[in-house]
């Protein structure tokens, strides 16, 4: 249950081994401090928190904790641990909130429309706790037109939720370093990146042009300049990758 690096470097020449996953590992997160690690597997339905610390041979990466509960296999993982909360969902809406540092379950939720009427494609968390999820709905139960997917936003209370139907899957989800804005790879007409506020919910830039296919977006994420100017990196399948200097954020 340890991971260990050897002259006190993490590079090549180290050796992991890592017992706590039954199968394949589908999610990874970094905490903002460095410090720690969050893994999840669909196959066993757990996270485990792991530990980065010193020894006089060199690093390890040690267990905390284990979070079980999720009945079905998790879809989702959303980490913010300025907030000290790590979201596991599964694709049918289940989720359980728990604290990295203590390694205990805050609370257990379900969106709405969990069971058979949503599945659940990407999860985040703002600095203040907030859940950000994106859903794709199976059917409209009042009989309307089923959007392609919708934007869902719970408060770490949860007691409010807001949701906003989009014009398109979301292929790609990240928020910004201080948790304020949110990245989709569509979702929003006319672009092929929409950067929201995290507060309000609305899309504050869009970026790319309308001909770019949003589906070919693997990951996007937003960075910062030695000035002080912020950059939308966005790599493709293809093995592309593009620069944005979004304006007015």
């Amino acid at each position: 249950g340890s991971w260990r690096g050897t002259g006190g470097r993490m590079g090549l020449e180290t050796c992991a081994r890592q017992i706590h996953h039954r199968g394949r590992l589908d999610f990874l997160k970094l905490a903002s401090d460095g410090r720690r690690v969050v893994t999840c597997s669909k196959i066993d339905k757990t996270a485990v928190v792991w530990k980065l610390g010193s020894r006089v041979d060199g690093e390890v990466l040690e267990v905390e904790s284990v979070i079980k509960g999720l009945r079905a296999s998790p879809a989702a993982l959303g980490l913010d641990s300025r907030a000290d909360v790590c979201v596991m969902v599964s694709e049918q809406g289940e989720g359980i909130a728990f604290s990295l540092r203590k390694g205990k379950v805050l609370f257990k939720f379900s969106l709405p429309g969990s069971g058979k009427q949503i599945s659940v494609r990407h999860c985040g968390i703002s600095r203040e706790g907030d859940m950000i999820f994106v859903v794709r709905p199976i059917f409209n139960p009042s009989g309307g037109p089923v959007p392609p997917a919708r934007l869902i936003k719970c408060d770490k209370s949860v007691q409010r939720w807001k949701s906003i139907d989009l014009a398109s899957e979301v292929n790609a989800l990240s928020l910004s370093d201080d948790g304020l804005l949110l990245l989709t790879a569509g979702g929003v007409s006319g672009c092929l990146v929409a950067i929201w506020d995290v507060v309000g919910l609305h899309v504050v830039a869009r970026l790319g042009k309308s001909l770019e296919v949003h589906s070919t977006v693997r990951d996007v994420c937003l960075f910062g300049g030695n000035s002080g100017e912020r950059f939308v990196l966005v790599g493709k399948a293809n093995g592309e990758l593009s620069v944005f200097e979004p304006v007015g954020i």
